[in-house]
Order: C-alpha cells, then sequence, then structure tokens
C-alpha cells in the first residue's frame, strides 16, 4: 500500500537538493532558461498565497512583474517574501524552489 508523506514529516536534510535562496540560483548556470522557468514559480508562489489567504504577498509580486523587474529582482522579492511567511505555506514555497532547482 502506497503512503504519502507529509513533507513535515521528512527530516530537513534527507533531500539530496541543497536548495539555495532564489537570488542565487537565478545567477547558477543550469541547463534550464531561468527567465522561462521563473514565470512558472512565479505563478506557483501565487496561487499559494492565493489558497492561503495572503492574497496581499500576490498581489506584492504581481505588483513587482508588472513593473518590469529583472529576474534577479524576482527572485529577491520570491525570498523575501518566502521569509515573511510561517508554517505550511513556508515549507510549500521552499517545496516549489526545490522542485525548481533539482531539474538542474
Amino acid at each position: 500500500m502506497n503512503q504519502i508523506i507529509e513533507e513535515s514529516d521528512m527530516p530537513e536534510d534527507s533531500c539530496p537538493i541543497k536548495v539555495i535562496p532564489m537570488s542565487e540560483w537565478i545567477k547558477t548556470e543550469g541547463i534550464l532558461c531561468k527567465p522561462c522557468t521563473l514565470g512558472i514559480i512565479v505563478q506557483w508562489y501565487i496561487i499559494a498565497f492565493s489558497e492561503d489567504n495572503k492574497e496581499e504577498l500576490g498581489k506584492e509580486l504581481e505588483d513587482i512583474i508588472m513593473n518590469d523587474a529583472s529576474p534577479e529582482e524576482t527572485c529577491i522579492k520570491l525570498d523575501e517574501l518566502k521569509d515573511r511567511t510561517t508554517g505550511e505555506l513556508r515549507d510549500r514555497l521552499k517545496g516549489f524552489d526545490c522542485l525548481i532547482q533539482q531539474n538542474e
């Protein structure tokens, strides 16, 4: 029988991926087009904020995008917003970062 393992049940050091802040990730070399991939993660963050009734955080992210922020500025904002969250929402955002970074 398959059992779903909740992220909170996993020891923090059990993942082989060393997740780094998005502001560092955007500067790394890799196989992914960082600006293209960034659009995906921005949408994930906005949806997560909305589902957690933190629309104001999603609005902040949308505002920076609408003001033609560079990929670096966008990643700094992702890290800043993630740092302002706690609990399951923060874990979910970190999970998004991991999903993107594991493909490098």
